[in-house]
Order: C-alpha cells, then sequence, then structure tokens
C-alpha cells in the first residue's frame, strides 16, 4: 500500500517554531517506509494560509493509496503506532474520510484520506463554501459545515474519539500515538515542540 504523511509548513519565522516536528515526521516516515511531503508554499491564492491545505491533498492523493494529513504542530510520540493500524479501521468501515472529533466538534488536524474521486469531490465542496474563509477555524469551519448539512458527504466520513489520533496536552497519555499543539504559538510551540520531541526521541 502507498502511504504518504503529508504536512504544511509555510513561513521561515512559522518552520523553526515547527523544525522538531518536521524532523520527527521525516524520521517516523523513514522508521517505516511512508513518504513525506512538506509543503513549504502558500498554495491557496488569496486565503489564508490553512486553506492551503485542501490543494495540497488533491495534488498529493492521487500519488498513493491513502495520505495521512498531519498539521505542522504535530509531534508524533509513539514510533511503534503503524499507519496501517488506522488505515485498516478505515477501509473496514468504507469510509473516504477519517477525522477526530474533540471538545469543540470535529478537528481537521490529522486526518486519514483515501484516495478515490469522491474524496477529491469532497476536499472541492469544502473549499467552495467561501463565507468561511476567513473564519477562526478556517477550512475546519467550513469541512464541520459540510459534515452538518450534507448527508452524503457525513455518509463519507468516520469520526473518532481525539485520543486515538488527535490528542492534545491536556489529554495525551504515554502510549498514545501523537500530540497535537493546535492554538499554541510563538516560544510556547517552539518549547512545547522540543520538550515534547525530546520525550519521543527517549521513547
Amino acid at each position: 500500500m502507498r502511504i504518504a504523511v503529508v504536512t504544511l509548513c509555510v513561513g521561515d519565522e512559522y518552520t523553526c517554531l515547527v523544525s522538531d516536528g518536521i524532523r520527527n515526521k521525516r524520521a517516523y516516515c523513514d522508521r517505516h517506509g511512508y513518504a513525506f511531503v512538506c509543503e513549504r508554499v502558500h498554495l491557496a491564492d488569496t486565503r489564508p494560509i490553512p486553506w492551503s491545505k485542501l490543494p495540497l491533498i488533491k495534488r498529493v492523493l492521487p500519488q498513493y493509496d491513502v495520505v495521512f494529513f498531519s498539521d505542522a504542530d504535530v509531534m508524533i510520540m509513539n514510533f511503534a503506532v503503524k499507519l496501517e493500524a488506522f488505515i485498516d479501521k478505515l477501509f473496514e468501515s468504507d469510509k473516504l474520510v477519517m477525522v477526530s472529533r474533540d471538545f469543540n466538534g470535529i478537528n481537521t488536524g490529522n486526518m486519514f484520506l483515501r484516495n478515490d474521486s469522491r474524496t477529491m469531490a469532497m476536499m472541492d465542496q469544502v473549499y467552495e463554501r467561501e463565507e468561511f474563509t476567513h473564519h477562526d477555524w478556517w477550512e475546519q469551519a467550513a469541512f464541520i459545515h459540510m459534515y452538518d448539512t450534507n448527508s452524503t458527504f457525513r455518509s463519507h466520513v468516520q469520526v473518532v474519539r481525539s485520543e486515538i489520533f488527535n490528542a492534545y496536552e491536556h489529554n495525551f497519555k504515554v502510549g498514545f500515538f501523537l500530540v497535537h499543539f493546535a492554538s499554541y504559538q510563538g516560544p510556547k510551540l517552539r518549547e512545547a515542540m522540543k520538550l515534547y520531541g525530546r520525550i519521543s526521541d527517549a521513547i
């Protein structure tokens, strides 16, 4: 099976903040033989950078059977966990996209996507929701809207608990697959990435 881990990291300042996470993802992919794609270019025209996630997924997905998109502010903590463990569940459920749900609802910071023309159409549907262009959650808000209002879209999405592959620092436990520093910025983000990177290296 062809699998890629894909992340978006635009701008020198942000790249510096999350450099430990990029190194971490590349090492994880090297360990298990996955492709690693780290996009440094803003792909969403005049929209805020997070919207670049969608054209990036559309560009990369046709080359693989499954893409695991993971935000740059994510540190993989358990290298013993292989992506196939999640992908098998995705295929068993016959869904196209697998995301997690936290206290705010669905989070698209980490998600699995199957190579399918319907998946590509779903990404287009999310991108077309221009009313969310400047929403605080950007493309995530558009994804939630589509999930809540479109039954066909919803039927292709599997939603799991955040602890499965989108844990945060407040609920992270040793043995979890990863930790996501969503909303962390500046020195707080850099220090969290460095700290958890050292822990990951030691496990």
